[in-house]
């Protein structure tokens, strides 16, 4: 009989730290003062895409289980979670930055809304 040797599982997080630089995938840096939010967009999406990572940004999947029962995060949603909000930080501007830290969000999620948020507003003006 053979030995078959299981192949080891890479995590998601495990693969997602592995992208080093960001300013090649997402080569503009999203500033208000600038007003490059659709260019930022259309890059920071085709990335996220390119890893199946739309869900946790547009609010489609949560770690949340079901409305009746919110279940803690699991960690591996809260790794892949983590590096999606440091790769909205690593590509934004520093003025950006500050606002966001201030605000104290938690999750990409929320990060992103208040990113959305701010440029719509800014249409709005």
């Amino acid at each position: 009989m053979t030995g078959v040797t299981a192949q080891p599982v890479i995590l998601l997080s495990d693969k997602l730290m592995t992208i080093t630089n960001l300013n090649i995938l997402v080569p503009v840096k999203l500033d208000i003062d600038e007003m490059n939010y659709s260019s930022w967009m259309y890059f920071f999406m085709n990335l996220c895409k390119g890893h199946e990572l739309l869900d946790p940004i547009l609010g489609k999947s949560t770690h949340v289980t079901s409305s009746s029962d919110p279940s803690p995060p699991t960690s591996k949603w809260l790794n892949t979670d983590s590096i999606i909000l440091s790769w909205i930080f690593t590509t934004m501007s520093k003025t950006l930055q500050q606002r966001l830290v201030v605000e104290n969000h938690q999750t990409a999620k929320e990060s992103w809304d208040i990113i959305v948020e701010i440029f719509n507003d800014n249409k709005r003006s």
